[in-house]
């Protein structure tokens, strides 16, 4: 007799009894009525949610840390847990709704374990899910104090797990003109707190983006252009604020100000042996915008030569006329010192002659195999038909060294993938059976290379 039958068969009065005493010997069936069917202002079941949080950690963690064989299943638990909450509909409109998700928050925020297979990501998309819809539902008394408590976690940075989660919901949640003042204290006290820091990388990273952070509050606060001007020009040593700055200067065609303001960045002592193509490639634009030609191609060939950008030696040639460009040419090829990239270049214009040249130059420097494979993946086709014989020649040089120092099935197996390289050049088959049968005789008595070359 199938279950439903039977309920059907059972009365009102016993099948109540029968709830009653079983919910009283089970927590879960009793936490799972409470949540179905208790009325909204009784939110007493909120505290097993909280304690089987709890419980799903401790059941996962060995000594504290969730290991990643133990993390998918603590994934699972965890999701099932906050899919219960989804579907409650009391859930978010309980007076205790944000304490939970600030339960959670903290306990997943802090939480040691191997993320190596995205388990946290997971987990807080659905507490992102959690926190919205509370937020959504909540009074304005509850939306302050969930502002509060956000910037008081972001300011701790205890919370490293779930910080890009605080400052998501922080950003766009709480927009209220008294919301967007409460945020420019608080990130005033942010600015102050790190420039205590002694690291310069750290200095550099956070006061540049809770500055960036404040300017755009200014934005929405209504105020005066040249406010936050003044504001971002203040911290115009830091990167963030000065691109900022200059994408309100250039959006005011103020373009001599703008200008000014990505060269003084420029000239600061961190960026003097590091090249900032990010400003590069910013007023490159604005030189073009301008009609600043000569300016232009300037910053143009700065972003081929010192960042070996592909997509600007394209714009480049594009740009000029076609009677200006061999000696444009020439004189980058001169000037380019990063040997891969001048044979990506040469490759590009077909100079089959100085890519060769340029090729064998990078193969006698190669230190490691695999960068020499890689030589003749990314240009062997390249030098064809006039240097076909020469690669087929190099290549088996190549796999004649390989095979010397290979001591096992897994170095042999990679040996012979490699080596169809040589079905794509003519005269590569023979090779290939030439050094089969070469190797057939002279490491004999190497069965699982033998094994692997019979395969081929």
């Amino acid at each position: 007799m199938k279950t439903n039958e039977i309920i059907k068969q059972i009365s009102f009065e016993d099948l109540q009894k029968f709830v009653i005493a079983y919910a009283k010997q089970d927590v879960q069936f009793e936490t799972s009525i409470k949540e179905k069917f208790a009325p909204a202002t009784d939110d007493s079941w909120l505290d097993r949610i909280m304690d089987r949080f709890d419980d799903i950690i401790d059941d996962f963690s060995d000594n504290g840390y969730i290991h990643y064989r133990s993390a998918f299943g603590f994934e699972c638990e965890m999701s099932e847990l906050f899919e219960r909450l989804k579907k409650n509909k009391n859930f978010a409109c309980s007076k205790r709704a944000l304490e939970t998700i600030c339960f959670f928050t903290e306990g997943l925020g802090d939480l040691s374990i191997d993320d190596s297979n995205g388990t946290m990501t997971v987990l807080m998309d659905k507490l992102k899910d959690l926190w919205n819809r509370t937020l959504k539902e909540a009074n304005e008394d509850t939306l302050t104090e969930a502002r509060e408590w956000i910037e008081q976690e972001l300011f701790k940075k205890r919370l490293w797990m779930a910080e890009d989660l605080l400052y998501e919901i922080y950003e766009k949640r709480f927009n209220t003109a008294e919301d967007l003042i409460a945020k420019i204290k608080f990130f005033d006290k942010q600015i102050k707190n790190e420039a205590k820091e002694e690291s310069d990388f750290i200095k550099q990273l956070h006061i540049g983006q809770w500055v960036c952070e404040r300017a755009t509050v200014m934005k929405k606060l209504k105020k005066k252009n040249e406010e936050i001007k003044a504001y971002l020009n203040k911290y115009a040593e830091y990167d963030e604020p000065a691109y900022m700055l200059f994408d309100i200067l250039h959006k005011e065609k103020d373009f001599h100000a703008a200008e000014e303001c990505l060269l003084k960045l420029n000239n600061l002592p961190k960026h003097k042996n590091r090249f900032n193509s990010k400003a590069e490639e910013k007023l490159k634009e604005m030189y073009l915008e301008s009609r600043q030609i000569k300016k232009y191609k300037s910053a143009l060939k700065n972003l081929i030569v010192k960042d070996n950008s592909m997509d600007s030696y394209k714009e480049y040639k594009n740009f000029l006329k076609t009677d200006e460009w061999p000696s444009a040419l020439r004189e980058l090829l001169d000037s380019i010192k990063d040997l891969d990239f001048k044979m990506q270049i040469l490759a590009y214009e077909k100079m089959v002659d100085e890519l060769y040249k340029a090729f064998c130059k990078a193969k006698d420097a190669s230190r490691y195999d695999y960068n020499t494979f890689q030589l003749f993946q990314e240009f062997g086709k390249d030098l064809c038909p006039k240097y076909e014989s020469e690669i087929v020649v190099m290549l088996a040089q190549y796999f004649n060294k390989a095979i010397v120092t290979a001591n096992d099935r897994k170095a042999y197996r990679e040996i012979v993938h490699q080596m169809k390289i040589l079905f794509h050049y003519n005269g590569g088959t023979e090779c290939i059976q030439k050094l089969k049968a070469d190797w057939s005789i002279q490491y004999k008595k190497r069965p699982a290379l033998i094994d692997e070359l019979k395969k081929m």
